[in-house]
């Protein structure tokens, strides 16, 4: 095979739809981001499986996704660590045009310090046009109060299916969340509500 930085050279004419890196250790983190900062692969999403992160790469982290910001429209980590290190600043400068993000853990290590001005900067996207289709995060800190704009953010004028799912945020309430769509005239029927054609899922 030949070195990255050739095949980039290579490929030039193609487009990469995905950059994926699965089981990056903290060693290999740094020179591993450094080369992908070199190159110019211009992916639509960027996900990371199985990853442990230099605590001082992830400055690194967040160069690549801003570095890629005008084509990057999906963003996935999952049992990636250290969690609590990976902030709203890290999708920051591609939130408001994402179509699907994606922070998923089992709980057992530190939670992702993402929040409500993640989920927030999402609903003002969707609010806008941007046909959003996927909201998945685990051990999130965020509240009812994003959640809720989110939805009704789509439900004024729905671009695309939008599946929001929400697993060990310690700060959702499931019953106050139903309770207040049900006061808003948001009726969901096994977890789903469909609209002009369009289908909404929420999963907590």
């Amino acid at each position: 095979m030949p070195s990255l930085q050739l095949l980039g050279s290579r490929l030039k004419h193609l487009t990469t739809q995905s950059l994926f890196v699965r089981g990056l250790i903290p060693i290999e983190s740094n020179p591993v981001l450094r080369l992908l900062n070199s190159l110019s692969l211009q992916p639509q999403q960027i996900y990371f499986i199985w990853s442990k992160f230099a605590i001082d790469s992830i400055y690194l982290l967040e160069e690549l996704i801003n570095n890629n910001k005008d084509t990057v429209c999906d963003i996935g980590l999952e049992e990636c660590a250290p969690s609590h290190l990976f902030t709203d600043q890290l999708v920051s400068p591609v939130v408001s045009h994402l179509t699907s993000l994606r922070l998923w853990n089992n709980c057992k290590s530190s939670h992702y310090a993402i929040t409500d001005t993640t989920t927030f900067a999402l609903s003002k996207a969707i609010a806008e046009g941007v046909p959003v289709e996927t909201i998945d995060l685990a051990t999130c800190s965020i509240t009812n109060h994003s959640v809720i704009a989110a939805i009704l953010a789509w439900t004024m004028c729905p671009r695309s299916d939008l599946s929001i799912s929400l697993s060990h945020c310690p700060l959702i309430d499931r019953e106050a969340l139903h309770e207040e769509l049900i006061a808003q005239e948001i009726f969901l029927k096994e977890d789903r509500v469909r609209l002009n054609g369009y289908t909404l899922t929420l999963f907590c």
